[in-house]
């Protein structure tokens, strides 16, 4: 369980996001595994220019407020639908349980 507070919350399944963004570094498509990626929570002199300056070469990650792990399954526990952003579109969910199936071809929800 983590009930952290957190800037940005990344579940991936791959290195890359919008293309060029390197959210995840040591994600593996292939492994079967769910990359998570936390950095925050924002602090009073801000995370924002840190960020926006390192995702592009996955340095992000290694900020002391940020944590990366591998997971092949995850719960959520959200009282109420939240806004989540699903390669690019944001879309309003209630999400219960995530997983990566190894090797899938490209799903579409």
């Amino acid at each position: 369980m983590d009930e952290r507070r957190a800037l940005f919350l990344t579940f991936n399944n791959s290195k890359y996001t919008g293309g060029t963004m390197l959210i995840a570094p040591h994600a593996d498509a292939t492994d079967g595994l769910i990359g998570i990626c936390t950095l925050g929570p924002n602090r009073p002199a801000g995370l924002a220019p840190y960020i926006a300056a390192f995702l592009y070469d996955g340095s992000h990650i290694k900020h002391p407020l940020a944590s990366r792990r591998a997971v092949r399954h995850v719960e959520f526990r959200a009282a109420a639908p939240v806004d989540i952003m699903i390669d690019g579109e944001v879309v309003t969910l209630e999400c219960r349980a995530l997983d990566i199936l190894p090797s899938a071809a490209d799903i579409y929800i």
